[in-house]
Formats: C-alpha cells, structure tokens, sequence
C-alpha cells in the first residue's frame, strides 16, 4: 500500500472525509471505513459501553446503597433535592451528569459519616431497622412496577396480593440477615478504636469466667498428653 492508499486508509478509519482520486484509494478508504463501529462515525475509545452502561445504572446503585446505608442515603436525597433546585432551568442530561458526580460525593461523605456513627450502639440498631424498612419498601416498589399494570383509580389495597406481600416479606427478611453480615465483627472493630472498650468487654462479659476454665483444662490435657 503507497502513501496515498495509506492516507486513504487512514481517512476512511478515522471517519473523515474521501479526498483521494483513484479506485485504489477509494478501495483503501472503504477498507479505512469497515472497521469503524456500525460501519460509520468515529471509532469508539475501548471500555466505552460499559462506562456508558454504569452511568447508566448508577442511580440504582445509589438507590440501594442508600437503602444499606440510610446516613449516606439521606446526604445523597438532601444533595439532589439541592441540586434539582439550583439547576432548575438547565437541560436534563447536564443535570443528570453533574448530579451522577454530586451524588457518589455525597456518597462517599456519608458513607464515612455513618462509619464514624457506627460507635454508637443505639445508632446500629435504628439503622438495622431502617435498613429491614428500606429495602423492603424498594422490593415493594419494584413488585408493583415490574410485576402488575394497574388502572391508577385502583386504591393500595386493591393491588395488593398474596404474592406481592410474600415479596415483600422475603425481601425483609433477606435485609435483616444481610445487615447482619455488613455489621458482622463491628463490635471488635469499634473496639479497636476506643481505647479500654476491649478490656471491658472481655471483663464483663458472663461467660468470662467459663471460657478462661474452659481453655485452662485444654491446656492440662495438652500438658499431660492427653490431647
């Protein structure tokens, strides 16, 4: 392939436009041309789907990142309520954008927010029933928009079933497990950070005094190579 052939190639790859003369290099650029995405436009950079996709999608991980973190989930509401109000008379798709950024912000501060709040037992127990709340309202939500079309004359009762308030319950029973697992190991944790917690959780705990008896015969058996 000869210079021209080559420009040619490389004009029809980048999407311009054809400004060879001869068979050979419109040859060259219709080759150029194949190989962009759809057969046309400028080639997309690699890895652009997805972001476009997760862009997409983050909403609805907002969504239920708020649900398991309520403290995070309130910044993030007050954060696009503020955003909504500022932007009011500006184009969608900007608003959308600058509050998918705003958000994970938001997200970010509330989420070390809650972290901090973590220390505080009153504070782990409103938030395992927020959580059970949250999560079983967003199933609630989705059971109603996914599953049924209902005339919007319907009152709540009326749509509600059998199936949607089993939904509804598996849903809250799955949140309260799961919470479980996220506060999993934060009592040892919380300890860490306060100094003495660790020791007095250990000397108070009842069943101190059974477990250091416990482990002491192991020890004796171990010695007397009885283990």
């Amino acid at each position: 392939m000869d210079d021209a052939d080559s420009r040619a190639y490389n004009d029809g790859a980048s999407g311009s436009m054809f400004t060879g003369s001869t068979a050979n290099e419109y040859a060259a650029y219709q080759a150029g041309r194949a190989t962009l995405p759809g057969g046309g436009g400028i080639p997309m950079p690699p890895g652009t789907s997805s972001g476009i996709v997760l862009i997409l999608l983050l909403p609805l991980i907002y969504t239920v990142m708020g649900a398991l973190y309520p403290v995070a989930g309130f910044v993030m509401l007050a954060s696009l309520v503020l955003i909504l109000d500022l932007m009011a008379d500006i184009g969608g798709i900007l608003v959308y954008l600058v509050a998918v950024v705003w958000l994970l912000v938001a997200l970010i501060f509330g989420y070390f927010l809650e972290k901090w709040l973590e220390n505080w037992r009153w504070f782990r127990r409103l938030r395992h029933v927020a959580r059970i709340l949250l999560i079983g309202f967003l199933v609630h939500a989705l059971a109603f928009g996914f599953f049924q079309d209902f005339d919007p004359a319907t009152s709540f009762f009326e749509r509600l079933t059998v199936l949607h308030v089993l939904i509804v319950a598996i849903g809250c029973i799955g949140a309260h497990f799961l919470s479980l697992r996220l506060d999993a190991g934060l009592r040892d944790r919380v300890s860490d950070r306060i100094p003495g917690l660790s020791w007095a959780l250990h000397r108070f705990n009842p069943r101190r005094k059974a477990n250091e008896a416990a482990i002491a015969a192991l020890d004796e058996r171990i010695r007397s190579g009885k283990y």
